[in-house]
């Protein structure tokens, strides 16, 4: 008797645990440097139920959330040998994109079981990652998507330095067209006789070129075979994410892909408010850290710089005399122009230094700028920074755990964002993050960031060091009670949230990514076993 009525429940979740599907999310990146795709790993286990694995390099762990939930798995693809990064660029690119097929296809064929019903894919990298998804999406019966984040074409082109390049479109531009390359890039089908004129005067700076326009000429066609594959391949897809309005138009108009709008979005368990106790508690042990001087903890009194604890009854409270705590966070390479940040801080920190108002609605404050993120060109920078010797503006640079990171945004009163695009079709997740945690931001300006930041809403555009010193400056005058500016930016910021990533991601992904089965299958399936003579 016992005995049968167990059995019901066991065999619904005998049910449930066949149902549960597999999806592979191809990262082709540091996972844990890539938040957009482990949100997806998450919400595919939580809300399609889903077994996930993270294919890509594990060079640094992700948020506990995704690294603890149970069916979330990571399949860790070897990096190329270091020796092949050390050969000439010509003989580099061949061997990685050989090397990377073998290991990709290696994992989604091997690595990953037969019953994968999804596989998505972030882009960039396009190739070989699309070619091999698409391959095995179709030997496995899966479904094949792709988020497009940015165009790997593009990349390559802003890291050759190249500044014109004519690339076919199946839809030309109308005279109101869509400007965001039109500084960089000039995109159009190009008629028989500039076709005729361009052999003719590829066929003489060939004669009259050294060998230096020679490898810049190879180069150019080596992107060009890249955006002609970029665009063949992403019209293999089933379906398709983009992360602007702006990058789907482009998608149809270069290649004919359909792609629907997925704006990155703040998860609610992550970024958001937090209570000043745990900002108190974050100062605190950033303070006793490494170089963390700046916050000038003091466990045994309970205060910092910024913030204090009554003894008697534990409530904290910020001080009236703390600094301007300003947040940014950068990849440290080319790609972001961190010299504007460090001219515009230069600038405030002489201004500041003759001001000498002793008001509280016109003194300049201290601004602490703190400075997240791992890149090449770190320590370079670092250096200059040593060198400017500034006495009102302090920078410092925190390791910080992933699941500090929010908190310390959160705790934050302005954030900086020096992000730009290559394609000028992306947004910075970066600011999607510091609007999440309620922090208003001065964004460096280019042609998509108005879908993200309204400018006198909430946050600033700059173009100059200039522009962003003027900011600086506006909002800082009279920090913390008589920062008006400051206040209204932040008051917008709280008013006027962003949607969670888990809302968005229901209403737009969710039925994109939710695994296409037989009808009949899935009736068979889900019917409970007959019962054992």
């Amino acid at each position: 008797m016992f005995k049968k009525a167990k059995r019901p429940d066991a065999k619904r979740a005998r049910a449930e645990d066949f149902r549960r599907y597999t999806a592979a999310v191809v990262v082709l990146g540091d996972i844990g440097r890539s938040p957009r795709m482990c949100y997806h790993a998450y919400s595919l286990a939580t809300q399609l139920n889903y077994d996930v694995k993270l294919v890509g390099y594990l060079d640094s762990i992700p948020h506990p959330l995704i690294h603890n939930n149970p069916h979330i798995k990571y399949v860790p693809l070897a990096p190329p040998p270091d020796r092949i990064t050390k050969l000439p660029e010509m003989l580099q690119l061949p061997l990685k994109f050989l090397w990377t097929f073998i290991v990709l296809s290696w994992a989604l064929l091997f690595r990953i079981g037969w019953d994968v019903k999804l596989i998505l894919m972030q882009n960039p990298p396009a190739l070989p990652t699309m070619f091999v998804c698409w391959i095995v999406a179709r030997l496995k019966s899966a479904k094949f998507v792709i988020d497009w984040h940015n165009y790997m074409w593009s990349v390559i082109k802003d890291k050759s330095g190249i500044d014109q390049l004519t690339l076919p479109r199946l839809v030309e531009d109308g005279s109101e067209g869509k400007d965001s390359n039109k500084d960089t890039v000039v995109r159009r089908k190009p008629t028989r006789e500039e076709r005729d004129a361009a052999v003719v005067a590829n066929r003489r700076k060939r004669h009259s070129s050294g060998e230096k326009k020679e490898r810049k000429s190879l180069k150019r066609r080596y992107i060009e075979w890249v955006y002609r594959w970029e665009g063949a391949c992403g019209r293999r897809a089933d379906a398709g994410l983009c992360v602007t309005r702006a990058m789907r138009e482009d998608l149809q108009r270069a290649w004919g892909v359909h792609a629907a709008v997925f704006y990155d979005r703040p998860p609610s368990c992550t970024f958001r408010e937090f209570t000043l106790n745990d900002k108190h508690e974050l100062l605190l042990r950033l303070g006793l850290g490494a170089n963390g001087q700046v916050f000038d903890a003091n466990p045994a009194e309970d205060t910092t710089r910024f913030s204090t604890r009554d003894p008697s009854t534990r409530q904290v409270q910020l001080r009236e005399d703390r600094p301007l705590l300003v947040i940014s966070s950068t990849s440290w390479t080319p790609d972001e122009d961190f010299q504007i940040l460090l001219d515009a801080a230069k600038k405030y920190n002489d201004v500041a230094a003759i001001s000498r108002s002793t008001s509280p609605a016109t003194r300049l404050p201290i601004i602490v700028l703190v400075i997240t993120g791992r890149g090449p060109l770190k320590e370079f920078y670092m250096e200059k920074i040593q060198r400017m010797k500034m006495e009102y503006v302090e920078v410092h640079t925190p390791w910080l755990e992933s699941q500090d990171y929010p908190l310390m945004i959160a705790t934050a009163d302005l954030g900086v964002s020096l992000h730009t695009s290559t394609s000028g079709l992306d947004l910075p997740m970066k600011v999607v993050d510091m609007f999440g945690a309620g922090i208003p931001v001065l964004a460096k300006r280019f042609n998509c960031i108005g879908e993200l930041v309204q400018d006198g809403q909430n946050g600033h555009l700059f173009d100059t060091a200039t522009d962003l010193f003027q900011h600086l400056y506006g909002l800082a005058t009279g920090f913390p009670t008589h920062c008006k500016k400051l206040h209204k930016l932040k008051q917008f910021v709280l008013d006027d949230g962003l949607p969670s990533w888990e809302e968005n991601w229901a209403t737009v992904a969710m039925p994109i990514l939710a695994p296409n089965l037989d009808p009949h299958f899935e009736r068979v399936m889900a019917r409970e076993p007959a019962d054992p003579e």
